[in-house]
């Protein structure tokens, strides 16, 4: 898989959100941000059912 780096411009107060998320789920900015970025097409979809499992979500939001 190719790898590439992109720029976001975040608020400090995204920032802020994005650093407490991590901090929760003990994983970097780019694994939280890869992580939600897969969650997108199932909320979409509408057959999303979220439910927070936080050690669940760490291991699948692992960067491979």
């Amino acid at each position: 898989m190719t790898k590439r780096v992109i720029s976001v411009r975040l608020s400090d107060e995204r920032i802020k959100q994005l650093d407490e998320v991590c901090s929760r789920l003990g994983m970097n900015r780019s694994q939280v941000i890869n992580a939600a970025l897969r969650l997108v097409p199932e909320v979409m979809s509408g057959k999303a059912e979220l439910h927070y499992d936080p050690e669940r979500f760490k291991r699948s939001g692992q960067i491979e």
